[in-house]
């Protein structure tokens, strides 16, 4: 099989996509159905943060709201604007680290 795009890796599944070229960590993820949350997919809230392990991706714009500089420096990216620069290792969030809006949680 020949590869077109980089591959993604999600842990701890340790399931692998390929991701086309120049296509969003988000969608490449969405297309082959996996379900991750995401919300406004333009890099505005913060829903779609996951954990980069290994490799590189390159950031679209985004609010600082949604990522802070701390949060960036810590490995999380936005995936719903991220485009992986080669293969990658991405891990979901803790619940203590995921930015559910404040509907979704328990009250």
């Amino acid at each position: 099989m020949v590869r077109i795009g980089p591959s993604i890796t999600l842990q701890p599944l340790g399931v692998t996509v390929e991701a086309r070229p120049g296509e969003t960590v988000l969608d490449a993820l969405l297309r082959n159905r996996l379900r991750v949350f995401h919300g406004c997919t333009r890099g505005g809230c913060g829903a779609c943060r996951l954990r980069l392990l290994d490799g590189a991706v390159t950031f679209g714009r985004y609010s600082k709201g949604a990522l802070d500089d701390d949060e960036r420096a810590r490995g999380l990216f936005l995936s719903c604007i991220c485009v992986p620069e080669g293969d990658v290792v991405i891990s979901l969030l803790e619940p203590h680290e995921s930015r559910f809006p404040r509907w979704m949680r328990k009250r």
